[in-house]
C-alpha cells in the first residue's frame, strides 16, 4: 500500500527482478537502505567508542589470540589477522546485545511488552551489515538491490580494523591488576576460588595434554603432582 493507505495496484505475484524495477518499489528500497546506512552508521561510531567498556579478559583474550595467529601464521596478512580478532570481539561478544538487545538488560522493557517483529528485524538488518563489515563481507548477486552496500560496507571495514588494532592494546594481567608471585603473601584474606567439578577435570585434562608446554623443565614439581594424580 501507498503512503496514503489505498491500495497501490502493484500485482503481488512478480518476482524480484520484476518487483525491483517499479519505481514505487525503488523509491522505497532507496529510502530503506538510506535509512539503514545512516542508524548504522550511528551503531559503529558507538562501537568504535566501546574499548573501555568492554571486559578486560575479552581484550586479553583478543591480544593472545592475536599473539598466537601471528606465530602460527608468520607470512599472513594483518588484516586477515584482524577479521579472527573482529570475529571475536564484534561478532561473539557485540552481535548478540544488538539483536537481542531484551535479552542482556541493555534497554528497559515493561513486564507485559516485547520488542516487536519490525523493531527486531531492523535490528537484525543492522547487526548483518556491521557483521558483514567486521569481516569484509559484501552482497553479491543473490542480493543485487544490496550491492549499493558494498563500498559502505568496505569503508565501515576500514574503521573497524583501526577499532579491532586498539583493542589489541592492552597491559598484561599482572599489570592491569597490579599483581606479581608475592601478591598472595601479603594478603590477608585470602583469595577463594569457586570452580565446579567439571571444570576441574577440564583443567586437569589441559594440563595433561600441554604438561610439556607448560613445564617444560622434566624435574618441575608439576609433572610429580600430574603423575600422582
Amino acid at each position: 500500500e501507498c503512503e496514503s493507505e489505498k491500495k497501490s495496484g502493484l500485482p503481488y505475484d512478480v518476482s524480484q527482478e520484476e518487483a525491483l524495477k517499479h519505481e514505487e518499489v525503488q523509491k522505497r528500497l532507496n529510502r530503506s537502505i538510506t535509512k539503514l546506512k545512516q542508524v548504522t552508521t550511528l551503531f559503529l561510531a558507538t562501537i568504535l567508542k566501546s574499548k573501555p567498556k568492554i571486559p578486560y579478559s575479552i581484550l586479553y583474550m583478543a591480544k593472545v589470540l592475536y599473539s598466537a595467529l601471528k606465530a602460527k601464521f608468520p607470512t599472513a596478512h594483518e588484516k586477515d589477522l584482524l577479521k579472527i580478532i573482529g570475529n571475536l570481539i564484534y561478532y561473539r561478544y557485540i552481535n548478540s546485545a544488538i539483536v537481542a538487545p531484551d535479552a542482556f538488560d541493555i534497554i528497559d522493557l515493561k513486564a507485559d511488552s516485547n520488542l516487536n517483529n519490525d523493531q527486531r528485524r531492523n535490528l537484525g538488518s543492522i547487526a548483518k551489515i556491521l557483521q558483514f563489515a567486521a569481516s569484509k563481507k559484501g552482497f553479491g548477486d543473490e542480493s543485487p538491490h544490496l550491492i549499493c552496500l558494498n563500498q559502505y560496507i568496505i569503508e565501515c571495514h576500514d574503521r573497524f580494523k583501526k577499532f579491532f588494532a586498539e583493542c589489541l592494546q592492552v597491559p598484561e594481567p599482572e599489570q592491569q591488576f597490579n599483581m606479581d608471585q608475592y601478591t598472595e603473601a601479603t594478603l590477608i584474606a585470602k583469595p577463594v576460588i569457586y570452580i565446579s567439578l567439571q571444570e576441574l577435570c577440564d583443567t586437569h585434562q589441559l594440563l595433561l595434554d600441554f604438561r610439556d608446554e607448560v613445564a617444560p623443565d622434566p624435574t618441575d614439581n608439576l609433572h610429580e603432582l600430574l603423575d600422582d594424580l
